[in-house]
């Protein structure tokens, strides 16, 4: 068998299987309208949500176990929450009742950040954020401030406005490398985060052009030199985060 062919079969395994695909949509779709129904009066699933997270940057893989959504919430209940005790805590459990009205056969509990809604293979991680003039969101950290809360800020569409840019102008093998490094990843239990991943790949492509057009016959190589490359990094305490710093 050929190495591009290999390749081929290779990503066709770790796309997400169909059937779950629509499964993730309609749980999606389920909790923005039941979020939608609660803070704005309005039964829309679509509306008002986006998609982070490796599905954001459509980088999932079938074995991905976490599914991210940032809820925007209204900007009129702002004031809601920026009193009392941990307010942002109230935000987080303001949004678990409303979700527990839809989602009556799974568990949901409030982590540090975000309510999760678990089910058998997978677990969609709901973050309620307060959108900025900038764009960017203020989210919910029920632990900073010595535990009594406060707010940070997210700006996931610019690292997805990177991703499409730098794929449809340096190089259009990006998506594919961050899933394969995935697949490395699941494989080998290596206590890597998705974005760290993904930020890697993408600063391994930028310094070079070797790998800029070329077809799946070049992976192998690619994944030799990606791995060469990170063994060459110096120490970091972290990374700028792709496209949002």
């Amino acid at each position: 068998m050929q190495t591009a062919e290999m390749f081929r079969i290779f990503l066709d395994n770790l796309k997400i299987p169909d059937e779950r695909m629509q499964a993730i949509a309609t749980h999606y779709k389920n909790a923005t309208r039941r979020l939608n129904i609660e803070f704005r009066g309005a039964a829309n699933g679509f509306n008002n949500r986006l998609k982070v997270g490796s599905a954001g940057r459509r980088t999932a893989v079938s074995k991905t176990s976490d599914l991210d959504m940032l809820y925007i919430m209204p900007a009129r209940l702002w004031g809601d929450y920026q009193s009392g005790i941990n307010p942002q805590r109230r935000l987080l459990r303001d949004v678990k009742e409303a979700l527990k009205l839809s989602f009556t056969q799974q568990e949901i509990k409030v982590d540090r950040l975000v309510v999760q809604i678990i089910f058998d293979s997978f677990h969609i991680e709901v973050q309620p954020v307060f959108e900025t003039d900038e764009g960017h969101f203020k989210y919910p950290d029920t632990k900073a401030n010595d535990g009594n809360g406060g707010w940070r800020v997210t700006k996931p569409r610019m690292e997805i406005t990177e991703m499409r840019y730098f794929r449809n102008n340096k190089s259009s093998n990006l998506h594919n490398l961050f899933r394969i490094l995935r697949a490395w990843k699941n494989r080998n239990t290596v206590n890597m985060g998705g974005l760290l991943i993904d930020t890697l790949a993408w600063r391994f492509l930028k310094q070079t052009d070797a790998y800029d057009n070329t077809g799946m016959v070049s992976y192998g190589l690619m994944c030799r030199d990606f791995f060469d490359f990170l063994h060459k990094e110096d120490a970091h305490e972290h990374y700028s985060a792709i496209g949002s710093g």
